[in-house]
């Protein structure tokens, strides 16, 4: 079913951006709905839904965007390392350790000193550790 959604959703992402943000059609279902697509339209509804109030659709489209490998997506990934929800926080992590960016050291190093997250999360302290390792180790 997904992948038929995928296809419909393909050829209607003005329309699926536009309703989206202008109304409260099942906003995790859209996200969904685009995983795969790198076109600006579908990039620029990513990191909208990466700030919803619903960390289920803020996890959907970090999820997505971690699959991007253009600056955009990049640095809404970066801001996501802040979130409050593990769930986006982990996948903002995993993802710094294939895009490697100089600019998440202060917020990695954050991540890697949290107590909370190291008692509760340790599996996000360790990818955080590792992308440290890999941003700081870059030439």
């Amino acid at each position: 079913m997904l992948c038929a959604r995928a296809s419909v959703a393909a050829a209607n992402i003005p329309t699926i951006v536009s309703n989206f943000k202008n109304s409260e059609s099942p906003k995790l279902d859209a996200i969904w709905a685009l995983i795969g697509q790198t076109g600006n339209d579908a990039i620029d509804l990513f990191c909208h839904a990466i700030k919803d109030v619903d960390k289920y659709v803020r996890w959907a489209a970090s999820e997505t965007l971690s699959k991007c490998s253009n600056q955009i997506a990049t640095d809404a990934l970066v801001s996501s390392l802040k979130d409050r929800s593990t769930l986006v926080k982990g996948v903002a992590v995993s993802a710094m350790k294939r895009q490697k960016p100089k600019t998440t050291v202060s917020q990695l190093t954050r991540i890697v000193k949290s107590q909370h997250l190291m008692n509760h999360l340790p599996g996000i302290v360790g990818d955080a550790t590792e992308a440290l390792r890999l941003i700081t180790n870059v030439g």
